[in-house]
């Protein structure tokens, strides 16, 4: 093994050394010898103190699982990989990771929290020589474990610190495994691993983990199990001096923070109503993992003034909530009702039904702005929700970085073990939340990540995304497209409130609008408004019929979306034609083929990625003039594809309730009643008789007809009917006997 490493360290002298320059070749190859030399006798100084402890894992006796990621030596290429714990049960791997012998019978580690319940036996190598071992202490504030051996070692060498301090070029010692192989390093030092932090005022030393620092004599000053500290302190003393505690200890205080949290965060479930075959929604937001379910399992949780649930649901899914129950500590269940959604998270805000629950006792916040936590040591915990069981999992880390998110909102990162930090669940919504001093101080809610209406989906198990809770709970922004609805008013979005058609170069020089617009695409695609509906954001800005849109932001912002109209698939169509052919029941019954504009198409299409309530600021060329004015986007009047729906079964058709721009289309005023038909069964007493889909259908049997359920109560249980139809300009009576 030692030739192994000599010939790594060689070529890694060989590669400083190239760099050298000098005349002399034969004064070059000596160097090169002389670092290969000294570098191997480093090897053979530390690689019989450093050792592989292996972890035998198990499942508790409940049958519940290590839930982590371990690394574990293949047994089929004798690499090093990594899965989570039931590889090590199923398959009898154990878990490797590097230890350092610091004693004769005691080796220390990073802290991985791996519970005792799941632990099945330990074992150290070293030197040659395995020995049974068992978690001895731990040294909390260091984040490190140490094992201790049945036996003393018999050929492994304890390290002895110098216990001097920081050295002045510090290095790194360690033995890695490539291949199956174990490989020795040494790194040198850079003055760019000191770093002055200056918002923070602190400096900060950049660490390589699992390491042995060395001095410039090569002598161990201290072990490295983060990746940075601050400068002083104890960063460079030695493990020795490290406060310790019985390995128990730190589970024994998880333990009673845990029956604290159990008061503050539970169990929710989430009951949304399926979602129809045929529904145009579900298809377009299909790349939602939650928007296929039609059951959530999350927590809720109780901070401050506010209960959140933590889950990052779109509208589409937001929108189909039925119910939400906690569990509540004592096994009984409480309903919870709808209060608002956060307008920058992926979080809901919710309330107890009844009020105000005695068994709930909120979080504390910690205040503190996010720079006051800079390289402080935080108590990571992840609540899942295993099918109605809170679990609670704990773990440390470091606040050693800062992120910046939109609107340039700073967030500070965290490294530390991956253990706890890395449980997930299939099916739960893991979530994590940070404490300092048993208050919160950041959580681990997901941030919408544009101006349009999607979400981050939850990514539990991987990069803390933390939020300082705060601010956040102290939020009063909700976003109104967010939250649930009825199924009617499920598909309707976010609306300006005018009805465009494509320009063109020649409408645009008229508008003397042409030079607004620099190329020929979006001059061809210019949206020239028709129409102003009465009451809408658009009336609010000022827009009348003929003016020439240009683009949209969001108020605050310069990111300008043009708003631009596409070719209508079927605006070109000749209706009078499509309406005659006989087949047209086919593909009317499509719902999607319609001579009027489309809910979700052009214009309507760009507006609702900015969500009901956006407050924007709209630009258009009026009377070839440049004009923008604020306005704020409502909720789309309801339109022909979400309008109330209405079945007669013995008819073999459904009919919807009249909209404004069927109305405008059929050149109807806002008193004219009506119904639409919308569905036609081929072959049934509906199609014989000759009525297709997109007709209206104006009286029955002489009375006006004001809605689809109207329709249905003057035509339900009927043997002879008489409809009033319109078809296009043209309307006609048709008989139908039962």
């Amino acid at each position: 093994m030692k030739k192994t490493m000599l010939s790594v360290c060689a070529a890694l002298a060989s590669a400083f050394a190239a760099a050298e320059s000098g005349e002399n070749g034969e004064e070059r190859e000596a160097s090169v010898f002389d670092r290969a030399k000294e570098m191997s006798k480093i090897v053979d100084r530390y690689c019989d103190s450093i050792a592989v402890a292996r972890y035998w894992i198990k499942d508790d006796s409940s049958g519940d699982k290590l839930d982590f990621r371990i690394p574990y030596k293949c047994p089929n290429c004798g690499g090093t990989h990594y899965s989570r714990g039931e590889v090590s049960v199923d398959m009898g791997i154990p878990a490797e990771f590097a230890a350092f012998v610091i004693d004769d019978d005691k080796a220390i580690m990073a802290d991985l929290r791996i519970e005792p319940r799941f632990i099945d036996r330990i074992e150290l190598e070293c030197a040659g020589e395995t020995i049974a071992a068992a978690e001895f202490e731990r040294c909390p504030d260091n984040g490190a474990l140490i094992l201790k051996t049945e036996r003393p070692f018999g050929k492994a060498k304890k390290i002895a610190f110098t216990g001097k301090g920081a050295p002045d070029e510090p290095g790194y010692f360690s033995i890695t495994s490539e291949g199956g192989e174990r490989i020795a390093g040494l790194y040198d030092s850079a003055m760019d691993d000191f770093k002055r932090h200056v918002e923070a005022k602190c400096d900060v030393y950049e660490i390589k983990q699992n390491t042995i620092v060395i001095d410039e004599d090569a002598n161990p000053v201290t072990i490295a199990f983060q990746t940075h500290a601050v400068l002083g302190g104890e960063t460079f003393s030695s493990p020795n001096e490290w406060r310790r505690e019985k390995a128990d200890e730190t589970f024994k205080r998880d333990e009673a923070f845990a029956e604290r949290l159990k008061k503050a965060v539970f169990p929710v479930h989430i009951q949304l109503e399926a979602p129809k075959k045929n529904d145009s929604i579900h298809r377009r937001f299909s790349r939602f993992s939650n928007e296929s379910r039609n059951e959530i399992d999350s927590v809720l949780v109780a901070a401050g003034s506010r209960l959140f649930i933590p889950v990052g649901m779109n509208p589409e899914t937001t929108a189909r909530i039925v119910r939400m129950t906690a569990r509540m500590p004592d096994g009984s269940k409480a309903d919870l009702e709808f209060e608002g959604s956060f307008l920058e998270h992926g979080a809901i805000s919710v309330k107890f039904a009844g009020g105000r629950n005695p068994a709930v006792k909120p979080l504390e916040i910690d205040t503190r702005g996010e720079l006051d936590f800079f390289m402080k040591k935080l108590k990571l915990v992840c609540a899942e929700n295993r099918d109605g069981t809170l679990r609670l999992t704990f773990g440390e880390a470091l606040a050693d970085g800062f992120a910046r998110k939109r609107g340039n909102k700073r967030r500070f990162r965290c490294s530390g073990p991956t253990g706890a930090a890395s449980a997930s669940s299939s099916r739960a919504n893991a979530f994590r939340m940070m404490f300092s001093d048993g208050a919160v101080a950041a959580v681990g809610v997901g941030e919408r990540t544009s101006d349009s209406v999607s979400y981050d989906e939850e990514s539990s198990g991987t990069e803390l995304q933390g939020a300082e809770l705060a601010a956040f709970v102290s939020s009063p922004l909700f976003d109104p497209e967010n939250v649930p609805r009825k199924a009617g008013d499920r598909q309707r979005r976010a609306w300006l409130g005018v009805e465009v058609q494509k320009a063109g170069v020649d409408a645009l020089r008229e508008k003397k609008a042409l030079s607004f617009f620099p190329d020929q695409y979006r001059a061809e695609s210019a949206a020239m408004v028709l129409s102003v509906a009465k009451g809408s954001p658009a009336e609010a800005a000022g827009l009348k019929a003929g003016d020439i849109l240009l683009d949209m932001r969001q108020q605050g912002s310069e990111s300008r979306t043009h708003l631009e109209i596409d070719d209508e698939p079927f605006s070109a169509m000749n209706w009078p034609e499509i309406f005659a052919d006989e087949r047209f029941i086919e593909f009317g019954n499509m719902g999607e083929i319609t001579p009027w504009p489309n809910a979700e198409g052009g214009v309507n299409g760009i507006v609702a990625k900015f969500g009901v309530g956006a407050k924007v600021v709209v630009s258009w060329v009026s009377d070839g003039v440049r004009r923008e004015a604020r306005t704020v986007l409502a909720l789309q009047p309801v339109h022909f594809q979400n309008a109330p729906r209405s079945r007669n079964k013995e008819l073999g058709m459904t009919v919807a309730d009249m909209t404004d721009e069927v109305r405008r289309y059929f050149k109807l005023g806002e008193k004219d009643s009506g119904v639409v038909v919308s569905k036609v069964k081929s072959g049934g007493v509906a199609a014989v008789a000759g009525l297709k889909p997109l007709e209206l259908v104006l009286q029955v049997n002489g009375e006006g007809v004001s809605s689809a359920k109207d329709f249905i109560s003057k035509t339900k249980g009927k043997k002879d009917l008489t409809l009033k139809v319109q078809r296009l300009t043209t309307t006609r009576m048709v008989p139908i006997k039962l």
